[in-house]
């Protein structure tokens, strides 16, 4: 009888008292393969934190995973910003902008790419016959969580697109966010190569070729001493995978499209 009370009373585990937590927004599409040669699609903003705090008890945090930005559809059709990502709950409120898809350029409609307001800028598409259009804007270097321009389209390919912590070069992506949240190292959010011999950053998207981006992605990771969050608590519209063993001592979620919204319980 004693075990048994002492087993029923036993303290459930307590919800983390901060999470390390990595927000990436939706890598943009390339632009257009009809043209000569498609500028890259720029890379997604990114917010990392190793310390984030405001995980309550029967609190809902609602995840919304957005698309990067779209290729231009036509000649002379810059590439389209792109969507925001976000956690939101309790005191958390986290957003992220997609990366700007690449233009569709033609030698007499050049086109450039584009950016959201704090993403990687999309990289030109070469104008047949010379020259190349120019990226897009990106957002202010420097500060973090901003965006980088896009590359210029050239005589030899389409621009590169910006990266999270680097501008795009002639056709080269610039490169993104290095972590291992996951247990492996890999780096999120760079900006896609041109086509023809583009070469994109490591583990960047919107790489060169037609598309209309990827879905932006949250990684959270604690350790294994705190509660899980229930699966019957982790919203059908999202997308994840779990793992307990990538990063030994640590709880790893990966969402990777979708949307809806966790709660850790009581």
């Amino acid at each position: 009888m004693t075990g048994f009370f002492l087993a029923f009373n036993k303290n459930p585990p307590a919800v983390p008292s901060a999470i390390e937590i990595l927000l990436v927004a939706g890598g943009a599409g390339a632009g257009n393969a009809n043209a000569a040669e498609p500028g890259a699609g720029g890379g997604a903003e990114v917010y990392y934190s190793t310390t984030q705090t405001g995980i309550a008890r029967n609190t809902n945090y609602t995840i919304t995973l957005g698309g990067g930005g779209a290729q231009g559809e036509s000649a002379g059709v810059n590439g389209y910003n792109g969507s925001s990502s976000s956690f939101i709950g309790g005191s958390i409120s986290r957003t992220v902008v997609g990366g700007g898809g690449g233009g569709y350029s033609s030698y007499f409609y050049p086109a450039g790419g584009n950016t959201g307001p704090a993403s990687g800028g999309g990289g030109g598409g070469l104008v047949s016959g010379g020259g190349g259009s120019s990226g897009g804007p990106g957002g202010a270097a420097g500060g973090p969580g901003l965006g980088y321009a896009g590359g210029n389209g050239g005589f030899s390919g389409g621009g590169g697109g910006g990266g999270f912590s680097a501008v795009g070069t002639n056709r080269n992506g610039g490169s993104g966010l290095v972590t291992s949240i996951t247990g492996t190292s890999e780096a999120r959010g760079g900006g896609g190569g041109g086509l023809s011999n583009g070469s994109p950053a490591s583990a960047g998207y919107g790489t060169g070729g037609t598309g209309s981006g990827y879905s932006g992605s949250l990684i959270i990771a604690y350790p294994v001493s705190f509660k899980k969050i229930p699966p019957a608590n982790i919203g059908v519209g999202l997308t994840y995978t779990f793992s307990d063993t990538s990063r030994p001592g640590y709880y790893v979620y990966i969402f990777s499209s979708g949307s809806g919204t966790i709660n850790w319980g009581p």
